[in-house]
């Protein structure tokens, strides 16, 4: 779908299609990272979280009852087995870190800090093949941003990254430098 409608709106000049950024938080997050990882058509990411659907969350994070309970839990919404029992490999199938390889979008990821554990190993497989891909933690903030202060970063930091990857422009003011 993103193929077409990508190209379509490139056919009729309404869009650059070598300057298509992505960007989402929470499902839309998790949408987009795996888009970006089965498909070349965006020159930039953002997302608010990670990945969510990794084998390193079932087996780390997702341990209570209410994630694994068999009838109503989390993983049986999504369809998914218990990833030790996967024969029809379903976690394969829908995993971003396994694709990092593949990903050819620069990625910035803004996570709160417990929600960036979902998205390390995303990071972490992107990062060893050596793809375009930064993280930043945003301290004592849940799934929405509350702060403010970290609000704005956020914004900042997302046009920041798009602004240089779709533009190729670079802010350089003093304040933004490491």
């Amino acid at each position: 779908i993103w193929s077409g409608l990508i190209y379509d709106l490139s056919r009729r000049k309404l869009i650059d299609r070598n300057r298509v950024g992505l960007s989402g938080q929470s499902f839309g997050a998790n949408s987009g990272a795996f888009a970006i990882s089965r498909t070349h058509n965006f020159a930039a990411a953002s997302f608010r979280h990670g990945s969510a659907i990794e084998r390193e969350r079932w087996t780390l994070f997702d341990t209570s009852s209410d994630a694994r309970d068999p009838v109503h839990g989390f993983y049986v919404r999504m369809n998914m087995p218990d990833p030790h029992h996967d024969p029809d490999g379903r976690w394969a199938a829908v995993s971003v870190a396994d694709h990092a390889d593949s990903i050819q979008t620069p990625t910035l990821i803004q996570a709160d800090d417990l929600g960036f554990l979902s998205a390390l190993p995303m990071w972490s497989a992107m990062k060893d093949a050596g793809k375009a891909i930064e993280m930043y933690v945003f301290p004592q903030e849940g799934h929405i941003l509350i702060s403010p202060t970290h609000r704005l970063i956020n914004y900042e930091r997302s046009a920041d990254w798009f602004r240089f990857w779709l533009k190729r422009e670079e802010d350089v003011a003093g304040a933004k430098q490491p």
